[in-house]
């Protein structure tokens, strides 16, 4: 599937095969890599995935805040402030999807996924962060992000990704449509 960066109203993809950036609206992409649900689905609430199976690890003084949001939606959370405090979560439970932001207190994202990466390959990270600071995503991103979200995120986004590199990743989660 690629990586892609929300900018506006289109989502761009660096595509895995080629590694060149496509830019395309997000109905055609839904449409072309069919990992999302149908729209019809989607505003009927459909769920793509059973959130009491993915556990969540928040990394991030600011991050963390997210907790409650994942809690409502029935995810196992765990939240931590530092870096360092992430690396070891990391390694004494599993998790599906680490968001994380640039600034870990201790490390920074890319310090924190160059490691992290090598120790847990199946894991997904995503980064939520101000889009102002491109040049350090950039470096995450080629320290191994799977995403970004542009901060403030918008509570349905957020969920929306989350579940979408769920489904991806082909987790418990079924794909259905419309």
């Amino acid at each position: 599937l690629g990586t892609h960066l929300s900018g506006g109203s289109v989502t761009y993809l660096a595509c895995a095969p080629t590694g060149r950036g496509v830019r395309r609206s997000r109905v055609q992409d839904r449409a072309r890599f069919g990992v999302w649900v149908g729209f019809g689905a989607m505003l009927r609430g459909v769920m793509v995935v059973d959130p009491t199976q993915h556990s969540i690890l928040l990394v991030g003084p600011r991050v963390v805040h997210l907790r409650p949001f994942f809690e409502r939606r029935r995810y196992r959370v765990v939240a931590v402030n530092k870096g360092v405090e992430g690396m070891a979560a990391l390694d004494t439970r599993e998790h599906h999807i680490v968001l994380l932001e640039l600034n870990l207190g201790d490390l920074t994202a890319t310090e924190f996924l160059m490691a992290a990466r090598q120790a847990h390959a199946d894991v997904t990270f995503l980064l939520i962060d101000d889009q102002s600071k491109a040049g350090q995503i950039v470096k995450a991103m080629q320290a191994g992000l799977d995403g970004y979200l542009a901060t403030p995120p918008d509570e349905d986004r957020l969920f929306f990704e989350v579940e979408r590199h769920l489904a991806f990743r082909g987790s418990n989660g079924v794909m259905t449509g419309p």
